[in-house]
């Protein structure tokens, strides 16, 4: 793990010294896939986050909803919540079809559910209705 973390910190500098080009973004991105190949679930959240700073919505998406879903199957709800909740606002937000807008508020509502905040649930699943 350290050697991994040394190549991503010099590919970093690197990029720096070249002015953060776009290439070296997607060169940080796919090095994240590559380095955590063998457990790509557990860091979806941080290629996201990746996907998002580049101005690539659709990757992101795609990302942070692997990684809500991985952190709800484990029961991080707190997590899962943030990560809903962020597809859902700004950029990310508004990149979502209609469809996937519902498919991802009637997700955070089974969470709220899970969680007892039944209000909550009772509301997203309304907005859900109502978009659909």
């Amino acid at each position: 793990m350290h050697l991994a973390q040394t190549a991503l910190r010099l590919r970093e500098q690197m990029c720096s010294f070249l002015g953060n080009l776009p290439v070296c973004k997607t060169a940080r991105r796919f090095a994240l896939e590559a380095l955590y190949g063998h457990d790509l679930d557990a860091h979806c959240g941080q290629i996201a986050r990746h996907y998002e700073l580049a101005g690539q919505p659709g990757p992101a998406i795609a990302h942070y909803r692997r990684a809500a879903a991985r952190a709800q199957r484990i029961y991080a709800n707190a997590e899962a919540v943030q990560l809903y909740q962020r597809l859902l606002a700004g950029d990310l937000g508004s990149s979502l079809s209609a469809e996937d807008r519902c498919e991802v508020m009637l997700a955070l509502a089974v969470v709220w559910k899970v969680t007892g905040y039944w209000a909550m649930a009772l509301n997203i699943n309304r907005e859900s209705l109502a978009l659909a």
